[in-house]
């Protein structure tokens, strides 16, 4: 079985999980939603955010057994200012944040059997957010992790998948987002692709972040892969990037004439 399966199986399996019954409710509009651009910005109620300990690994097993009950409303994210880091990991993270606060202000007002009514395919469906925890670094920052989980409509092209988000309050208490934990799929076959991304944060504030991308043309033999390496320093007043390295891998082969 390829990789590409093995992920979309789990997102499928998380959709059912977490999809839930609306009430129908009158023609409504979806509130302003996205977050809202500036780098200082409200943060987190650290007292709603359970304390977590270095070294943290946050690896394939810790994001498929999150707990996605202590869910973020979109209010609260849209303060958290759109300062993200300029990774190519977290290059897709403003796109879920604004699908979840569209979506979470559409039940909100009651507008969500609406929207799922007039769905069509590549729309998202399902999304909600979530707190991880928090870690209280030595220098006075603060890092904290939460979830986004969406996922599309149940037609090609699909996908889905879960993200882990760290939050870096640096001393000045300012706010930067990015990706440091990931299963995510989608396609339209015989394009498929699955991103995993896992990482490690280490008692000396430095974060080694890695992505594995998989794309598979289901009509050839082979898949592409690339692996990226961030390490990341977090210092009191910024994030520093240490390194970044990317390796590739084609085992793909041309059909014949």
């Amino acid at each position: 079985m390829k990789n590409w399966n093995y992920a979309a199986l789990i997102i499928l399996m998380a959709a059912c999980s977490t999809g839930e019954k609306e009430s129908k409710g009158e023609a409504v509009s979806a509130d302003s939603n996205g977050i809202t651009n500036k780098t200082v910005a409200g943060g987190f109620d650290e007292n709603t955010f359970n304390v977590l300990q270095l070294p943290l690994v946050i690896d394939t097993n810790f994001i498929l057994e999150v707990d996605t009950n202590q869910r973020i409303p979109y209010q609260q994210l849209r303060q958290l200012g759109a300062n993200f880091l300029d990774t190519e990991i977290s290059s897709g993270l403003v796109y879920d944040i604004n699908s979840f606060c569209e979506i979470d202000s559409l039940k909100q007002a009651g507008a969500y059997a609406q929207y799922v009514s007039k769905l069509d395919i590549g729309m998202t469906k399902i999304a909600i957010s979530f707190k991880l925890g928090r870690i209280d670094l030595k220098n006075g920052a603060r890092l904290f992790l939460w979830g986004v989980h969406n996922s599309s409509y149940e037609a090609c092209p699909f996908f889905g998948g879960t993200t882990i988000i760290g939050t870096y309050v640096n001393t000045n208490k300012q706010n930067t987002h990015f990706v440091i934990g990931e299963i995510s799929a989608g396609g339209d076959p015989p394009s498929m692709g699955n991103d995993e991304v896992t990482a490690k944060i280490n008692t000396n504030n430095e974060v080694v972040i890695r992505r594995v991308s998989v794309n598979d043309d289901l009509d050839i033999a082979g898949e592409q892969t690339t692996t990226l390496t961030l390490v990341l320093k977090l210092n009191g007043e910024r994030i520093e990037k240490v390194s970044a390295t990317k390796t590739e891998k084609n085992t793909e082969k041309a059909q014949s004439d």
